[in-house]
């Protein structure tokens, strides 16, 4: 009898271990938006030559009170201008999970629009227009491809675009653009999309 009792309790010990116990990961990140087949096509649709929509989901489990989204435009590698964007604020530090969408609109010049999505609640930003640099040169564009890690007051490049009148060198890492800036110095002019939680 005692042999059976030993080994319900080795039993319901090893259930316990793999189950009850098991913590979920901590989540801080953000990435690309997964979407559906039928949604990218959507977000095809609406996007054209003169318009590109990003979407990004993000999870930062900690304690936070803010998450800024902004557009840095780059001249010769030099910061020039800050052209855009939002910043939401917490009343208390706490984790924050949402959405943002950003379009950047090339028609009349170019104009950025932030949607961020979080706790039920909306807030967005629409830019004016501005300068378009020389469309006439070659540039190489997009967004992050993976999820980035979500460090308290880091930055963040979720999308750039670089012109150049020659060959252009991209880094597949954006992230090279956030820790080293002086890779810009070779483009005449770049537009880096960031963010930072605190």
């Amino acid at each position: 009898m005692r042999r059976i009792i030993g080994l319900l309790l080795a039993l319901c010990l090893i259930i316990a271990l793999f189950t009850g116990c098991a913590k979920e990961p901590v989540i801080n990140e953000i990435a690309p938006k997964e979407l559906s087949e039928e949604q990218r096509d959507i977000v095809d649709l609406l996007s054209d030559s003169s318009r590109e929509i990003l979407l990004y989901d993000y999870s930062a489990q900690g304690a936070y009170t803010s998450a800024e989204f902004w557009v840095e435009i780059y001249r010769d590698g030099k910061l020039s201008d800050t052209v855009a964007g939002i910043k939401s604020y917490g009343d208390q530090p706490k984790a924050f999970s949402g959405q943002l969408a950003v379009s950047i609109e090339y028609r009349n010049g170019l104009r950025f629009s932030f949607v961020e999505a979080r706790d039920g609640s909306r807030i967005s930003s629409v830019g004016e227009y501005g300068e378009i640099y020389d469309p006439s040169l070659a540039r190489a564009y997009g967004p992050i491809s993976a999820p980035v890690e979500i460090v308290p007051g880091k930055e963040i490049v979720l999308y750039s675009t670089l012109y150049s009148n020659g060959s252009i060198r991209a880094f597949s890492d954006l992230q090279s653009y956030a820790d080293d800036p002086g890779l810009l110095a070779e483009y005449p002019y770049a537009i880096l999309i960031k963010c930072k939680f605190e």
